[in-house]
């Protein structure tokens, strides 16, 4: 099988932008509920001066959870959900400025992203033990979604 190379980006300013677009709407805006509210102040810089008085004992702040195991679902779930309704379109150049307009003025304030060179390494040379079920599966998805978009509407009845 012939891999496909269209890169729809690139290490540019273009992408740059969009990248910062996406992590306002799918990370920033989702973590602001959570983010609101007071955050403690510490003598030492290191919060080992910090404890959470619970009726159960006092918890240090260093060994705290910030996000219970329901918030960080439901922050997951919007977050791959906004990031699906994002990138269904981000092949339409007209989606990508739309998508980084609506953000553009919060992001302008931001340092330029970098690349990420372990996640990059990773990414590029998987691990050996990758599991090769895991592989095909993913294969045979992006193969079938491609396929389904180059034949028009699907049939979501024989799924």
């Amino acid at each position: 099988m012939a891999t496909k190379q269209a890169p729809l980006f690139g290490d540019d300013d273009a992408t740059a932008i969009l990248a910062m677009s996406l992590a306002l709407h799918a990370f920033r805006t989702p973590l602001e509920d959570l983010h609101a509210g007071t955050f403690p102040s510490s003598q030492t810089g290191d919060y080992s001066d910090v404890k959470v008085v619970t009726p159960y004992g006092e918890i240090p702040w260093n060994r705290l959870s910030r996000l219970s195991d329901e918030e960080m679902k439901a922050l997951m779930i919007e977050v791959v959900s906004t990031l699906f309704t994002l990138l269904v379109g981000l092949d339409d150049k007209n989606v990508q400025i739309a998508v980084t307009a609506f953000a553009y003025d919060d992001i302008v304030k931001w340092d330029r992203p970098t690349i990420d060179e372990g996640l990059r390494t990773a990414i590029q040379h998987p691990s050996r033990s990758a599991n090769p079920a895991v592989i095909r599966s993913i294969i045979r998805i992006i193969e079938e979604s491609e396929a389904n978009r180059h034949s028009g509407p699907r049939d979501t009845a024989d799924r």
